[in-house]
């Protein structure tokens, strides 16, 4: 075990101990988060396969209404002539909660930064659900539709957690 993937395991750990059940309203509020993500490059020429870490914030003022905006970055070198730097994006995130998790999805807006043919934004979209750990603390899986344009495709596989305060 490295030390980074410890001290990704730390963070963990430390987010899972601070967790409040007294004050818990994890239907609405402020919440912070983050994770990992498996990113799959595709376009008829090229076909990479690299991680990227990624950190949240978002508000929900109810079921239907909430936003959310992400910065993601690569964590591995240039593979195959490709190097993803970083994306940033925001999300209207919809979401069906009850007491044990969520299934939410989101629209938004993702500018990427990577080197191949330059950097690229246009609409993103995912769907993800999310379990709830404690009254304040969630585990989420997700699949998102980073960028889609021209020939090049972005997906990623994450998971992450997030706090609600």
């Amino acid at each position: 075990m490295t030390l980074h993937s410890s001290l990704r395991y730390l963070l963990v750990l430390a987010l899972a101990f601070t967790a409040n059940a007294t004050y818990a309203d994890n239907m609405r509020g402020f919440f912070l988060g983050g994770g990992l993500a498996r990113l799959d490059v595709e376009s008829p020429v090229l076909d990479v396969d690299t991680e990227l870490a990624e950190v949240l914030v978002g508000y929900k003022h109810n079921a239907w209404m909430g936003l959310e905006l992400r910065y993601g970055e690569g964590l591995k070198s240039e593979k195959d002539g490709f190097k993803f730097d970083h994306y940033y994006a925001a999300y209207y995130r919809l979401e069906a909660v009850n007491d044990t998790g969520r299934f939410y999805l989101l629209a938004g807006y993702a500018e990427t930064d990577f080197h191949i043919q330059g950097s690229e934004d246009d609409f993103s979209w995912g769907a993800g659900i999310g379990f709830m750990l404690t009254p304040k603390l969630n585990l989420n899986f997700e699949y998102k539709s980073l960028l889609d344009v021209e020939d090049l495709r972005f997906r990623t596989l994450s998971a992450h957690l997030d706090y609600r305060f």
